[in-house]
């Protein structure tokens, strides 16, 4: 399953490697955020909204809500 940080990537045709460098991160953390096992901080997460054209929103949600719909209405 693909994680809003994945799929922000893939939307915005870039590869870790842009990634790495406008960041300034490791590729490790990249793949850290891509794979779930932990989260950007929350300094790092406008400017990375901002490369991938999304908003921190989309970022952060579960992509299977995004694939399903909204939950509970909302």
């Amino acid at each position: 399953m693909l994680n809003g940080f994945r799929l922000a990537r893939l939307n915005a045709q870039k590869s870790v490697r842009e990634v790495m460098q406008y960041m300034g991160v490791s590729d490790a953390s990249v793949y850290l955020w891509e794979t779930g096992y932990c989260k950007p901080t929350a300094s790092k997460l406008p400017k990375l909204a901002m490369f991938y054209g999304c908003t921190i929103d989309d970022l952060l949600a579960d992509c299977t809500e995004r694939e399903n719909g909204e939950k509970d209405g909302m």
